[in-house]
């Protein structure tokens, strides 16, 4: 296998490995939240986590119109 094949599977491993233990470290956050603080403040931190992606999201393909 080619060099440069053989270094872009390697990085597409590892991009989603990363993402893997990025989305195990927020559900980890998650549930820690739940277990501790409640109901209330685990939804909170939900909500307020998706809407600041959805933010910097229309931040970035406002520009674009």
């Amino acid at each position: 296998m080619h060099p440069v094949v053989k270094m872009v599977k390697f990085m597409f491993n590892v991009f989603f490995a990363i993402v893997a233990l990025l989305c195990a470290t927020w559900c980890t956050v998650l549930i820690h939240l739940f277990a501790v603080y409640g109901t209330q403040e685990g939804i909170t931190f939900a909500f307020v986590s998706v809407s600041f992606f959805a933010l910097i999201c229309s931040m970035v393909y406002h520009d674009r119109e």
